[in-house]
């Protein structure tokens, strides 16, 4: 026996391994569905021929994604009672939320309240002294809805039983003293349906006679009528009983159900468990919209409708979501609408918020709004909208300060939902009218000001724009976080994208790690360039994808590769390094030995990092090998020898489509300014015809009191397009130069965006001072208010949203995609001794396979596409790089989604070059 214990002891801890790596969860997910007995031998022996741990770790996979016992595998070895019993005990330890979807199991025959599970996993938590944070989010906030223990409840209750000192020690049970005995008061929809509540007889008799006669009559009427509306049942009472455990609710959904996700209101911000349900919750926040049925959720999701509709179900329940649904008939009409007097109230503020996120509605229009969509289930017709992506740094930014009141719940929404839909944008731009500029010095709060007045007026210019005409468009327009976008499967969200908006506009800058969208395919004849985690490779794809896109086209564009793409381009730029990530740099380069004296590129001897995950910032020289050192640890790290934030250099914006009149030219002077850029009358009119920004008045006021009352240079930087900036002749001259150079190169004609530039102030009279691209943003910028005005004005003037522009626009980031991705291959060769490993082990597969197959195919279809691009061009480029595109399915060397490099890059200013030390 001791033999056979040991053995099974051994499979165990081997098996056990196995799941470290991965390998176990695999063999169930391939296997789950097959009784021991049917698993073939190998697999067997993988598991140690056991056959209790197979069946254990079933059991588990069943329970995590909270499988319905007639789906699961484990009916061929358990009982349906012990499993929900086992499941119940299994998501309370893993502090996941009540299983409301099998309440007609769990509750009624089970005899287990939500109140009752929550109770125990509140209890042992407190009882480990751990912390209120470990709640995941959704789990938290259905505590918070049942108990009323939230973040400060939790904090204080620890602070009683801790203050007993010995008492708590010895005896941790004195905790339940401070735990509520019943629910507290909670929010009922009268939609809802009332269910009964199996309680052994003697328990429910001695509840019973504490009841009113009121209540007495309620739970008789629930009992003869079975399972029935809330809202049958007087508010009053119906809370009571509830109260005293006498009953439970169903929140039913149906396949033909529309729902609105509201503003989050008492959404509790913990943390994100790795939890199936609850990523399904979020999947379905950011997938919702008004217009969507909950069977179509179930096909854009890949979701069982089930599933899908029990989800739905615990968001309507905790309130982060609403039921489209007629507001019900009066009392006096006998039908079977009819509701108690009481729920007068509740009903009335149920549909006032349901006309509050549908502004456009009244009650009349929104029972007919329901009835059109019932109508209309599944059709392909309906109308895209204007998808605007930002990522989480502007939602910081609406948290930060107190710019208005009521502001932070909408910046919540946007961070946890990650998304705001069309129909609640009217009352989230009523708060953002709200914010007043700072009339003194406030530092960086002023940035945060400034991104909520620009997002306000970006709203405002891209919804329901008359001038826009967009094919198949409603004018409307939702706001889209790209990091919860990118919680979803690609395939997913392809159709999101696909089925609800005709283009996709994005903030600039915006993170590389925030956007992640397969928009671009580099294709003709459906073959696209996407990047997979491994490597770059050419891909079939089935269908064509959204194209309308303005925003950076590739991840990449947002790294520090598409710096040294956009100074190679218009060869111009400052003197840059890039490091691969784990170098180790015993001393700084010899650059560094006269840096004064190079260009006058660096001030105060301080230059610019830039990595891939964080903002560029500057260091100065004395510490800069031990900052290098340190970063380049976790990141490759681009050194470049100027100093953004110097007080002599100036930093400045330029938007492009670009313009020369942009800038006001002033007795041989010309100024960067917010409200001095001159028109003619002409011009005017026009604009003031195509585009007026709604808050104009308001802009100019706050330009006028941040620019002329604001003398701290800190604050004026904030929007660095304000500050008063000096423009010789010669310096408009460069900036043209640039510019021409990057919209040729880039082929930025229907884009729209800004360039970054620096003016480096040279202090001899001998000498002209220099301007140097810095970066290059697609997008509408939110940090200026003059570029940010600019943009969307060209956006009005050049006619970019036009069928015909926006297909040259997209044909024209095909193009720049390319050849971005050709400049990273060429500076990013590998190592001679790793390149000819690679080569002597991949060429005879890689290239023997893929050469034959794809050199006629790709050949003909690339260079055909690129050809008629560059016709479009002017033929400046006719049959460019034809040879190096048969090198874009060779492996670059990324990490991820991220290409790092793999060698040491230096750019003298004017070319890259190789560089050693």
């Amino acid at each position: 026996m001791a033999t056979t214990t040991n053995s099974s002891s051994s499979n165990l801890s081997s098996s056990t391994s196995l799941t470290n790596t991965g390998a176990l969860t695999e063999i169930i997910e391939t296997y789950v569905n097959q009784p021991w007995e049917q698993l073939p031998n190998d697999i067997k022996e993988v598991l140690g021929s056991n056959k209790q741990l197979f069946e254990k770790f079933v059991k588990e996979y069943s329970m995590e994604r909270q499988l319905n016992y007639e789906q699961s595998p484990v009916q061929h070895f358990q009982n349906k009672n012990n499993y929900y019993l086992e499941m119940i005990d299994y998501l309370r330890n893993n502090l996941r939320l009540f299983p409301y979807q099998y309440s007609d199991i769990i509750i009624n025959e089970l005899s287990i309240l939500p109140f009752q599970f929550y109770s125990e996993m509140v209890y042992t938590i407190m009882k480990n002294e751990k912390s209120y944070d470990i709640l995941p989010n959704f789990t938290a906030a259905d505590v918070n809805r049942l108990m009323g223990i939230g973040r400060n409840q939790y904090i204080d209750i620890m602070n009683k039983v801790r203050s007993k000192k010995w008492q708590w020690r010895f005896n941790k049970s004195i905790l339940r003293e401070q735990l509520p005995n019943q629910p507290i008061d909670t929010k009922i929809d009268y939609w809802w349906i009332v269910d009964l509540f199996p309680l052994p007889q003697q328990d429910f008799i001695k509840i019973y006679n504490t009841l009113s006669p009121d209540e007495i009559l309620a739970i008789a009427q629930i009992k003869n009528e079975g399972k029935i509306l809330a809202c049958k049942i007087p508010y009053g009472d119906l809370l009571s009983i509830y109260r005293k455990g006498l009953i439970h609710f169903h929140v039913p959904i149906y396949s033909d159900d529309y729902i609105v996700i509201p503003p989050l209101k008492g959404f509790i911000m913990n943390r994100t468990p790795n939890d199936h349900f609850e990523k399904l919750l979020y999947d379905i926040l950011v997938t919702l919209d008004e217009r969507t049925s909950v069977k179509e959720l179930s096909t854009i999701l890949q979701v069982d409708e089930a599933m899908i509709k029990s989800a739905v179900s615990v968001c309507c329940r905790l309130g982060f979501a609403k039921k489209k649904l007629k507001k019900p008939k009066n009392i006096n009409d006998q039908s079977e609408d009819q509701f108690r007097h009481s729920w007068q109230l509740a009903i009335d503020e149920y549909h006032s918020d349901l006309q509050v996120n549908d502004s456009s509605f009244t009650n009349e229009e929104m029972n007919d709004r329901v009835d059109q969509l019932k109508n209309t289930f599944l059709d392909e017709t309906k109308k895209k909208r204007i998808g605007f992506l930002f990522d989480s740094s502007l939602t910081a930014y609406l948290m930060m300060g107190n710019l208005a009141e009521g502001l932070k719940t909408h910046a919540v929404t946007l961070f946890e939902v990650g998304k705001m839909q069309n129909e609640i944008l009217d009352e989230f731009l009523s708060e953002l009218d709200k914010v007043n500029p700072p009339l003194e010095n406030e530092g960086e709060a002023l940035k945060y000001y400034t991104h909520a007045i620009t997002l306000r007026n970006t709203l405002r210019f891209l919804r329901y724009n008359k001038h826009f005409n967009l094919n198949n468009s409603d004018g409307g327009i939702d706001m889209i976080r790209c990091e919860s976008l990118n919680n979803l499967d690609n395939g997913t969200k392809n159709r999101i994208l696909e089925m609800n908006y005709s283009i996709l506009i994005t903030t600039a800058p915006i993170s590389s790690k925030a956007l992640n969208l397969p928009i671009y395919n580099l294709q003709n004849n459906n073959l696209s360039l996407q990047s997979t985690e491994s490597q770059l490779v050419l891909q079939s794809q089935s269908r064509n994808v959204l194209y309308h896109f303005y925003g950076p086209p590739l991840p990449h564009v947002s790294s520090p590769w598409f710096k040294l793409f956009v100074f190679s381009s218009c060869q111009l730029g400052p003197t840059s390094i890039l490091f691969v990530r784990g170098q180790r740099i015993r001393k700084l380069p010899n650059l560094f030995l006269n840096h004064n004296t190079i260009n006058n590129q660096i001030d105060n001897n301080k230059v610019m990092l830039s990595g891939w995950d964080q903002e560029p910032y500057a260091v100065h020289t004395k510490i800069l090998l031990q900052v290098l050192n340190e970063s380049l640890l976790t990141s490759p790290f681009l050194l470049q020898l100027v100093d953004e934030h110097s007080h002599e250099n100036n930093t400045f914006d330029v938007p492009f489509p670009f313009e020369r009149n942009y800038f006001n030219i002033n007795n041989n002077n010309n100024t960067i300014n917010g409200k001095n850029i001159e028109k003619n009358e002409e011009e005017n009119k026009e604009e003031e015809k195509n585009f007026v920004l709604d808050d104009e008045n308001v802009m100019e006021l706050i330009v006028d009191s941040v620019v002329n009352n604001n003398e701290d240079e800190n604050v004026t930087n904030v929007d660095n397009n304000t500050t008063n900036l000096e423009l010789t002749e010669d310096d408009l001259n460069q900036i043209e130069n640039i510019m021409n150079k990057l919209n040729d190169k880039l082929h930025l004609d229907y884009s729209f965006g800004s360039v970054k530039m620096i003016k480096l102030n040279n202090n001899s009279k001998n000498s002209k001072n220099i301007i140097l691209p810095l970066d290059l943003y697609f997008g509408i910028p939110l940090n200026s208010f003059e570029i940010n005005n600019r943009v969307c004005d060209v956006i009005i003037r050049n006619n970019l949203f036009s069928e015909e522009n926006l297909q040259k626009h997209t044909n024209n980031m095909n193009l720049m995609c390319k050849e971005f991705l050709l400049f990273i291959k060429r500076n990013n060769s590998l190592n001679n001794s790793l390149n000819n490993s690679l080569n002597n082990s991949l060429n005879n597969s890689l290239n023997n396979s893929l050469n034959n197959s794809l050199n006629n195919s790709l050949n003909n279809s690339l260079n055909n596409s690129l050809n008629n691009s560059l016709n479009d061009k002017n033929g400046s480029n006719d049959n460019k790089n034809d040879n190096e595109m048969d090198g874009l399915v060779d492996i670059i060397g990324s990490n991820g989604d991220v290409i790092y490099p793999s060698k040491t890059i230096y750019f003298n200013g004017t070319t890259i070059e190789d560089y050693r030390f």
